[in-house]
């Protein structure tokens, strides 16, 4: 529902009608695709590295998946699930890899990474 351009610096939405596509999916969406901008452009290879230590990803896990496939099973996806779980307020996210944060967790991830 989303995608985020890297090297054009560009997110697409790809809004749906109101009756198939809540408005709480499409804030999240786009705060998911914001973790995309936010980890390319100012994350470090140290800092994804540290990202997958705090995870609990092991460290041989390549960052992303093929281009234009889902991308919730693989670290960059990770890191943009629980970024949208922050900037959102919400206590879930739809990560494959790592899963939901808790409270204290988010809120540490947060002060570390965003």
């Amino acid at each position: 529902m989303g995608m985020t351009y890297l090297d054009d610096k560009r997110i697409a939405m790809y809004v749906r009608p109101c009756g198939s596509q809540s408005v709480e999916l499409l804030r999240h969406v786009m705060a998911h695709e914001l973790g995309h901008a936010h980890d390319t452009e100012l994350m470090s290879a140290a800092d994804r590295r540290a990202w997958l230590a705090a995870r609990g990803i092991p460290a041989s896990t390549p960052w992303y998946g093929c281009s234009g496939c889902t991308d919730f099973a693989t670290p960059a996806g990770d890191f943009a699930e629980v970024y949208a779980q922050w900037a959102r307020g919400a206590s879930t996210n739809r990560s494959q890899l790592a899963g939901d944060v808790g409270r204290a967790q988010l809120a540490a991830l947060a002060r570390r990474f965003f």
